[in-house]
């Protein structure tokens, strides 16, 4: 029986007020993803500029050497070279036999024949180099391990200044004569010819020399001057079917599979005990979400239960110890071995994952092979399966190094990621399970594995620095003996269980609790925010000595709609000195790109001084002198200078005789603000 919002131990109204007070509750906003096309399986390196020289592929992320600038490119942003000796060195990029590759340029000018990619110092050291000559061809040069050159170029003024084109080259060092390289401007074949009789073929050198963006593999020659975008090398030589789908996905290029959790929340919690209607009977570890199932493992049997409110409870009718999923599209799978059979507690070697039923959860004859085995064996150490965005990370758990290795889907292709050190990993006893589920989440170029790390956190260790940091504490509130946690993006959702429970679970106390509640994320491609509501200036009247208050309320979002925190320098609200003072906003994401914009405060004192004069004054003279003394007081006081000392003519004390004389006063102030004033005096006589 389901049962919603149900808390043991303590009231749900009073638990759900001081749930909403200790988050702030988000709007929950998932991305848009644009119609990109897949990047081919053979990527090996890929530098799409935007505001960084991050390779989101592989491990070479780039340097920006001599003052790479960024502009709007043909996919977000792109890198801008000065032409003279800016370029990005992305360091030892070595490509097989067959490779490809291809890029967005937009050249300044082709007057020095320009490169787009070289790790060849045209010295000692050459394997590949990509240029546009200076009449307009493409040529490409490979030389092999045995010093033997191959060079081909295409006919003249493919390529122009100006204007974005797609251009690519592929390589295979095992076709025959005349065919081993082959051109494509925007999506069509260029002819090409041999150029000098250079066509050995073999594979490319591989030698120490680091590879580079925008100028020859010696750092000086042949300088790009203009903008290169989304810069990729593939392990293959891509078909023309497959450079044409490159070119026409256009300004939404290869699909970035960049996932980032945003939040997790407490907010529209809703949970059920998965002991009833079931045979889980105790947790044993293992948790996925399909279409239309959550799937969970138990000491008994592995539950199943409706995805979209934990209803109609079920039985799998096995155990299911290694349950993973692709959240991109919710596919669920088992970890098995070679001959396809299920890995069981405590692990072994996975060669396979076994796609399953989404309804039933019952394997399929659709399975991934795993390019090697990875065994995932918990002893005394922590085990990890995290599902991830086109990919699942597995951490192996048997010796304290605990390697972590990076499966890629659906191409099952398995890298070894490194070693997870960060203890905050391993701090935590494993109860029940064998090993720890937690979601892989990648951006900024590297892996990171985000998991319940005690009874209050969730934590993401970034795998190549084994830095962690936060991403939800629920304190004062617990997770009580969680191990595991499922993501699903399309529901905006995370599912999670524990045993167990107290007055302060989040979800409340049960035998079994299985809940979900609201999340966010970000599948990003790194684009720099948005920056609105952004004065172009402001004017403000001093008001006092100190200047005056001015207020003004910036804006941000991230490539997604996110709302960004925006963070001004003087703060609005501050108190501003006369003069000019320039104000910079900022605002960043959380792949850590930064937008900025500046504008000035500018405070003045145009208000003048204020005069405080004496009515008209009429007194009696003396008849013997004609006249009367006469003394009055008048003071001027001004905003910004404060008292300040009036002109007054003729002054107080002055002699008055017979008849009305007028008294003129003026007061100027340090900003040349000036008022007048006047009154007179009148001497009668007796």
């Amino acid at each position: 029986m389901q049962t919603t919002k149900s808390f043991a131990k303590i009231s749900q109204l009073h638990l759900l007020a001081m749930l909403a007070a200790m988050v702030v509750a988000h709007p929950i906003n998932t991305s848009a993803i644009v119609t990109c096309t897949e990047a081919p399986a053979s990527i090996i390196g890929w530098w799409p500029g935007d505001g960084n020289a991050i390779d989101i592929q592989g491990p070479h992320s780039g340097t920006l050497i001599n003052g790479i600038a960024f502009a709007p490119g043909m996919v977000d942003y792109a890198f801008g070279f000065n032409g003279s000796n800016s370029y990005v060195d992305i360091g030892d990029v070595d490509v097989p036999s067959a490779f490809t590759i291809d890029a967005w340029i937009n050249p300044t000018s082709l007057s020095n024949s320009p490169i787009v990619l070289s790790k060849d110092d045209l010295n000692t050291q050459r394997s590949y180099c990509l240029r546009v000559d200076s009449t307009g061809s493409l040529t490409l040069l490979v030389r092999n391990n045995g010093g033997n050159v191959t060079r081909y170029t295409t006919g003249a003024s493919v390529v122009t200044a100006g204007t974005w084109q797609h251009v690519a080259a592929t390589y295979d060092g095992a076709a025959g004569p005349g065919a081993k390289m082959l051109f494509y401007v925007n999506g069509v074949a260029q002819p090409a010819s041999v150029a000098n009789g250079l066509d050995s073929g073999g594979a490319p050198e591989n030698n120490s020399l680091s590879a580079k963006i925008g100028i020859n593999g010696d750092g000086i020659g042949n300088p790009f001057n203009g903008l290169i975008d989304e810069v990729q090398v593939f392990a293959s030589a891509l078909s023309p079917s497959t450079v044409q789908a490159i070119f026409n996905a256009g300004a939404s290029g290869n699909c970035k599979r960049m996932f980032r959790i945003f939040q997790l929340t407490p907010n529209n919690i809703s949970a059920i005990d998965a002991t009833n209607g079931t045979n889980f009977v105790d947790d044993k570890g293992g948790i996925a979400v399909s279409p239309s199932k959550a799937f969970l493992t138990g000491d008994g049997d592995t539950g199943g239960w409706d995805r979209g409110d934990l209803g109609h409870p079920g039985n799998v009718g096995a155990v299911r110890d290694g349950l993973v999923c692709n959240i991109r599209t919710d596919t669920v799978y088992a970890l098995a071995d070679a001959l396809g059979n299920l890995i069981a507690s405590p692990g072994g070697t996975v060669a396979k994952l076994v796609q399953l039923d989404p309804d039933t959860g019952a394997p399929t004859l659709n399975s991934v092979a795993l390019s090697q085995p990875i065994s995932v064996t918990a002893t005394d150490t922590q085990a990890g399966v995290f599902s991830g965005y086109d990919r699942i990370v597995l951490v192996d758990g048997v010796s304290t190094a605990r390697t972590a290795y990076n499966i890629d889907l659906p191409s099952g292709n398995v890298t070894t990621l490194g070693s997870v050190t960060a203890p905050e990993f391993a701090s935590r006893p494993l109860a029940e399970t064998w090993a720890t589920w937690g979601v892989a989440e990648f951006f900024a170029g590297a892996v990171n594995l985000a998991y319940i790390a005690d009874t209050n956190r969730i934590l993401r260790t970034n795998v190549t620095t084994n830095s962690s940091s936060v991403i939800a504490d629920f304190s004062p509130f617990n997770l009580s003996d969680a191990h595991e946690f499922a993501f699903v993006p399309s529901l905006h959702r995370w599912y999670f269980h524990y045993e167990g429970g107290d007055a302060n679970s989040v979800a409340g106390v049960r035998s079994e609790t299985l809940a979900f509640a609201d999340a966010g994320y970000v599948v990003s491609t790194s684009r720099i925010p948005t920056l609105t509501n952004v004065p172009a200036g402001i004017v403000a009247e001093a008001t006092g000595p100190a200047g005056a208050t001015a207020n003004f309320s910036p804006a941000a979002t991230d490539q997604n709609g996110n709302s960004l925190t925006v963070t001004c320098v003087p703060a609005s609200g501050s108190t501003f000195p006369l003069g000019v003072t320039t104000v910079t906003c900022t605002a960043t994401d959380v792949d850590g790109n930064t937008s900025s914009a500046s504008f000035n405060v500018t405070v003045r004192d145009t208000t003048a001084p204020s005069l405080v004069v004496p009515p008209d004054i009429s007194v009696k003279g003396s008849k013997q002198r004609g006249g009367k003394i006469v003394t009055f007081s008048v003071t001027a006081t001004d905003l910004v200078d404060g008292a300040i000392t009036p002109i007054v003519t003729p002054p107080s004390g002055t002699f008055f005789k017979y008849g009305k004389t007028t008294v003129k006063i003026t007061a100027v102030d340090a900003h040349r603000n000036r008022t007048d004033s006047s009154f007179t005096v009148t001497v009668t006589k007796h």
